[in-house]
């Protein structure tokens, strides 16, 4: 993959989360995935609901490195980084889904390990 710069990482992880949601057996429900700027990290919510409420979080982007992170709560991510946007973007938009399994600390490297093998089709 060619180089990319983090805001346009962002946008191409969000987009691919949007798509993945839209062709799941869930899609009819018109979740949407939004990016929060903060601070340090972009915060990826999930708007549940048309009139803005029943948000939740999926995932957090370090500003600065491109580090992706699973949510610990509404406003944290875990401590340990899961992959990097800048440097794996390939192997993230082909192993994530919307609902953040492979956000997981002990499925990141299983999912990674699939992909590696060709076990996995998105």
């Amino acid at each position: 993959m060619q180089a990319v710069n983090l805001p346009h990482a962002v946008a191409l992880y969000v987009n691919a989360l949007q798509e993945k949601h839209r062709n799941s057996m869930h899609g009819d429900l018109g979740y949407v995935f939004e990016v929060e700027e903060g601070r340090k990290f972009y915060k990826i919510v999930v708007v549940r609901n048309k009139n803005g409420t029943g948000k939740s979080v999926h995932s957090f982007i370090d500003r600065q490195t491109g580090s992706l992170y699973k949510a610990a709560s509404w406003a944290n991510p875990v401590k340990d980084e899961r992959y990097n946007l800048l440097t794996e973007l390939d192997l993230v938009l082909a192993v994530m889904d919307e609902y953040g399994g492979y956000l997981y600390k002990d499925k990141a490297r299983e999912y990674h390990q699939l992909v590696l093998t060709g076990g996995l089709n998105g």
